[in-house]
């Protein structure tokens, strides 16, 4: 078998990280997804000497490893028509960081932790029919299966050099496991796309067959237009299975980062405190959290999995533009841009970091000028890292003892020093670029473009004075558009007729939708928010 040689390279991988030789592992040890259940159930004892729920809190995070991995397992042995011989050796891989958990508190922690960035790595992966399996999935499997064990290889050795907490704090110092998990999460995404594309071909090729029936035989009209309304359901589900898969995918970024803002301040918070005082910092986070709570959910993934936001987080892009009318959701949509772009640089890389600012013209206590913009960057570089703090609070030091406000041309050379001297990855986002009354900003932003280690990303409407300007600034746009808004509005009225939606009482749900949409008038979903609950009642 041509792939064997690829689980032969893994388990010496797993062999030379570890110095575990998995092939030669007893009887004893588990070589199924029952039998890791089963172990950590028969060693509740054990694992609740950690916590009270310890082995339910482990078997949680274990669970959805263990069952991706039997149902690729499944998915090679079933090709070769013979049980898969190297499943005992990844479920081996699997129970020697269980047996880890056992022995230190801190251990247990971080191995709980380790599994669930596993599983949020996989977490398109799911159970395959067994009529489902196509040969065409065995090499993406198998392959999928080596890299879950090289990553699991690469955890149990950060175990045994004591390394796996501090890896974990800062989610991205061991370069060797980061590599592995992204990996692991880009082929377990090709695998997820090519039986998503099978399933979706036997669907086509199915409803020709059941189509032409129909010249052939009238009278079997009836019964093929029911299996034609049963495929379309079947071809509905996957899609809304990709839905579903960016609202998980959304709630373990807030969780991320929620951790992430827990973990990763080392700066002291005296300093940070004093130089937001002192630079005066547009503190955005209200709005932002606003704009958060007030989204629908899943909505925008035409953008946040779109090419052009994609090909901006990969530094392929320099500077991206979002435009559409007034009250089409650019806010909205840039929020959760970048929520999405701060838990991709948590997650994948530790050099980048993301800056934001919002122009908000909801508070009039808050200029919306270049100043204000400045004074936002240099707060965020020094809340980010502790060496540029550093830096700020000399130059504090050195203007008066602090008490004097920087002239605009310092603050713009201070800004350039550090773009220039850091090695990190910015990505710059600047919403509602059209309520800045200041024409300084705009060439500034043109400004930020020179320097190499900066992405932009910004939002305004696409009727503008220096529309001109923003066209030759940035290399790819993006409009919200009326098209794009309906299909928002078709994704958030689905949640909302389902069952137990706020509109699952609704009898005609088609004059739902066409109220709805045309009350819209190419506005955002948030439209839809405020104007769903008057229907229940009309």
């Amino acid at each position: 078998d041509p792939l064997v040689a690829i689980f032969k390279q893994a388990v010496a991988k797993y062999q030379d990280a570890t110095g575990i030789d998995l092939l030669a592992q007893g009887p004893a040890v588990p070589a199924s997804a029952d039998e890791i259940f089963d172990y950590i159930n028969q060693h509740e004892t054990e694992f609740k000497k950690f916590r009270e729920d310890g082995h339910h809190s482990l078997l949680h995070r274990v669970r959805p490893v263990a069952d991706v991995v039997g149902t690729l397992c499944m998915v090679v042995g079933e090709g070769a028509g013979v049980k898969f011989p190297y499943a005992k050796a990844i479920f081996a891989g699997v129970s020697e960081l269980v047996k880890a958990a056992m022995a230190v508190h801190e251990d247990f922690e971080a191995i709980c932790a380790a599994f669930e960035t596993m599983e949020h790595h996989i977490r398109v992966i799911q159970p395959i029919p067994t009529a489902d399996i196509h040969q065409a999935l065995r090499e993406p499997s198998a392959k999928l299966l080596a890299q879950i064990l090289v990553v699991l290889g690469l955890t149990k050795k950060l175990q045994k050099e004591k390394r796996i907490i501090t890896w974990l704090k800062k989610l991205a110092q061991s370069k060797d496991v980061s590599s592995a998990l992204d990996d692991l999460g880009r082929i377990a995404t090709g695998h997820h796309q090519l039986v998503s594309s099978l399933t979706l071909d036997t669907v086509t090729k199915t409803m020709s067959v059941l189509e032409a029936s129909v010249f052939w035989d009238k009278q079997q009209l009836a019964g093929t237009r029911s299996y034609l309304v049963e495929l379309m359901r079947i071809a509905r589900k996957i899609y809304d299975k990709m839905i579903t898969n960016r609202a998980i995918l959304e709630n373990v970024q807030k969780a991320l980062l929620r951790q992430t803002e827990l973990m990763d301040n080392n700066q002291s918070k005296a300093d940070i405190k004093e130089l937001c005082q002192w630079l005066q910092f547009p503190d955005c986070s209200v709005k932002m959290n606003n704009l958060l709570d007030e989204r629908a959910p899943s909505t925008g993934t035409w953008f946040l999995d779109g090419d052009e936001f994609t090909a901006f987080k990969k530094c392929m892009t320099k500077v991206l533009w979002l435009h559409g009318k007034a009250g089409s959701g650019k806010s909205t949509m840039m929020a959760a841009a970048i929520r999405d772009l701060e838990a991709h640089a948590a997650s994948f890389d530790a050099t980048s970091v993301v800056l934001t600012h919002l122009f908000d013209t909801t508070s009039s206590s808050q200029p919306r000028t270049l100043r204000v913009l400045l004074s936002s960057l240099l707060c965020q570089l020094a809340y980010s890292r502790h060496e540029l703090a550093a830096r700020l609070v000399e130059l504090r030091k050195s203007t008066s003892i602090g008490h004097s406000q920087l002239s605009l041309e310092t603050m713009r050379i201070s800004l350039d020093t550090l773009l220039t001297t850091t090695r990190l990855r910015l990505f710059i986002v600047v919403d509602a670029l059209d309520e800045a009354n200041d024409p300084a900003v705009l060439l500034f932003l043109a400004h930020l473009r020179t320097h190499i280690n900066v992405s932009l990303m910004v939002s305004s409407r696409y009727e503008v004075c220096f529309r001109e300007d923003l066209e030759a600034l940035s290399d790819s746009r993006v409009a919200i558009d009326e098209r794009r808004v309906t299909g928002d509005i078709n994704t958030f009225l689905a949640t909302l007729l389902n069952k137990g939606g706020l509109l699952s009482q609704v009898g005609d749900t088609d004059v739902v939708q066409e109220t709805l949409i045309a009350g819209a008038d190419g506005k955002s979903v948030q439209f839809c928010v405020y104007r769903a609950p008057a229907l229940m009642t009309a």
